[in-house]
């Protein structure tokens, strides 16, 4: 009687394969001490822990292939508060050089009552 091992089982994977799979490991271990160890310098340098975080978010999106970038961003436009986040965002981006104006005059451009 033989015994079929399943098609995803670690033991049918080639041997080319499970070199691939290793050195992803190792690569995803190593980048993620040094992702530590950048949000502890940032840290030490004087950022705050969100700054520090954003920094190794960054580093490690840029340091991503441009098709890995683009599924990351796909992901992240895909998820709806995400998205909803990101608008947010670009508009009041877009609005930070526009002269200030007062909240009633405002009001009163958008002709709402107060």
């Amino acid at each position: 009687m033989t015994v079929e091992k399943p098609a995803g089982s670690f033991t049918s994977l080639s041997s080319s394969k499970l070199a691939e799979n290793r050195i992803g490991q190792i690569f995803r271990h190593r980048l993620a001490f040094r992702l530590v160890n950048l949000a502890n310098l940032g840290n030490i340098a004087g950022m705050s822990a969100a700054e520090a975080t954003a920094e190794v978010f960054v580093t490690a999106f840029k340091s991503l292939k441009r098709n890995q970038r683009e599924a990351v961003l796909e992901k992240m436009l895909a998820d709806e508060e995400l998205s909803e986040d990101f608008a947010d965002t670009l508009a009041l981006e877009a609005r930070r050089h526009q002269p200030r104006q007062p909240f009633r005059q405002a009001l009163k451009e958008l002709k709402i009552r107060a």
